[in-house]
């Protein structure tokens, strides 16, 4: 391998379950797998010590999304929920909406979605 010519290592996504999007299929997966990421990072284990709120996982999510140049958006902005139980009617921009289950590390449902 010249030093030109990068190890690219492959990471398998998550046990998840989508439940609605009809983002791309690369930003979703994007997507998924910063949740992903993100959870396994500072939710897992440190859940009940430094968030006692989904809302507050949902702030730290929506502040990752900012900074993350594949999803940024600097007009409308992303809105995210996050939670065990819940139901919703929202109004979003076409292509730019995901509602899906983690099922390793933090068990929840996040629903994240743009506006105009």
């Amino acid at each position: 391998m010249s030093e030109s010519e990068e190890e690219v290592v492959i990471v398998p996504m998550p046990k998840h379950r989508i439940k609605f999007t009809d983002m791309p299929a690369a930003l979703s997966e994007k997507a998924i797998r910063s949740k992903k990421n993100f959870l396994t990072r500072v939710v897992g284990d440190k859940a009940n010590q430094m968030f006692k709120l989904d809302k507050e996982v949902a702030s730290e999510i929506q502040k990752q999304i900012a900074a993350e140049p594949l999803l940024a958006d600097l007009a409308a902005g992303w809105h995210v929920i996050v939670g065990k139980n819940f139901a919703s009617a929202i109004t979003y921009k076409t292509k730019y909406v995901c509602f899906f289950d983690l099922f390793e590390g933090c068990p929840k449902s996040f629903l994240f979605f743009k506006t105009e």
